[in-house]
């Protein structure tokens, strides 16, 4: 099969267009997937680098990275009965294998892809959707309530704006300029390019941009609010010397329960997805290039389908 390899850690340079890698095989309780789409996402390239060596497992070179994919059911392992060859799945991460056209997957890890998106679309939101999701879980904001986030111009910013905007979440956006705009049409009740924007007294505030806020975004939110994370676990002294809940997210220690309930939202067109541009697989090396030069908005999609995807960009 076609794929992207990596011989040991490493950023663009390391990676290895393979057009005669091994296939892996689905074993029990694992579904086969050839891959349409998969998508670039930071804590790919945090691993591909060594930045979570003793976060996850060690990868076993030769390695094909990539975690987010959509794609369809090529085979079923044993023991397998809730997915059937032909159907059309995505995922928001796994240990890797996504960047080619055949990974497997625990067949509990997938969700139902949405009639209402392509594959590319789906590849972009998995894992953004379920961090989105994932946020606002523990964060007890119902109706009302006041949420800002700090990073609201990626992914999963985007995805987070439109899901509390759905749940009449009132929405403070912190973003760069050319980003404004965007967020406002998504339903936040106010966008800004400067976190002293965020008023004292939030309920909640999700932190996208980096530990380094943290001690200001703590200081924002009323008692008994909460700090949401997701880079780096929050400092738990400040957090109990204020009065506030403070939690890291890790979307990627989930099950996909969230996507399935969000199923027909995105089909629906309630969730958008946010793609940036879409490169071909053999071009992953320069999709990673741009994304670490984060002069792209939106999220990058590497294609891995025979046929093209299509609309999305070009690489």
């Amino acid at each position: 099969m076609r794929a992207i390899v990596m011989d040991g850690y490493g950023g663009p340079e390391a990676l290895r267009f393979d057009e005669d890698y091994p296939a892996p095989q689905a074993e029990a309780g694992q579904i086969l997937i050839r891959v349409h789409a998969s998508s670039v996402n930071p804590g790919v390239l945090k691993r591909a680098g060594g930045a979570l060596r003793g976060v996850f497992p060690d990868p076993d070179f030769p390695y094909v990275p990539g975690s987010d994919f959509s794609g369809v059911v090529a085979a079923t392992g044993p023991d397998v009965t809730r997915w059937n060859v032909g159907d059309q799945v995505y995922s928001f991460g796994g240990p890797g294998g996504s960047h080619a056209e055949l990974t497997v997957a625990d067949a509990g890890a997938v969700s139902r892809k949405p009639d209402g998106v392509s594959h590319g679309e789906a590849a972009s939101l998995a894992l953004a959707v379920q961090t989105a999701a994932l946020v606002l879980q523990p964060a007890d904001l119902r109706a009302g309530r006041t949420l800002a986030v700090l990073g609201a111009g990626g992914a999963v910013g985007n995805a987070l704006v439109q899901l509390a905007h759905l749940r009449d979440i009132d929405v403070i956006a912190v973003a760069s300029a050319r980003s404004l705009d965007r967020l406002k049409a998504l339903g936040g009740a106010g966008a800004f390019d400067s976190v002293d924007a965020v008023p004292e007294g939030v309920d909640a505030i999700v932190n996208a941009l980096g530990p380094q806020l943290d001690a200001l975004a703590l200081r924002r939110i009323r008692r008994g609010g909460h700090l949401l994370t997701l880079n780096a676990p929050p400092p738990a002294d400040l957090a109990a010397e204020v009065g506030v809940h403070a939690r890291f997210v890790n979307a990627l220690a989930s099950r996909p329960g969230p996507l399935d309930d969000l199923h027909d939202d995105i089909d629906a067109g309630r969730i958008a997805p946010f793609v940036g541009r879409t490169f071909r697989l053999e071009d992953t090396a320069a999709a990673w290039a741009l994304y670490a030069s984060r002069e792209i908005q939106g999220k990058i999609v590497i294609d891995s389908s025979p046929e093209g995807l299509g609309s999305t960009g070009s690489g």
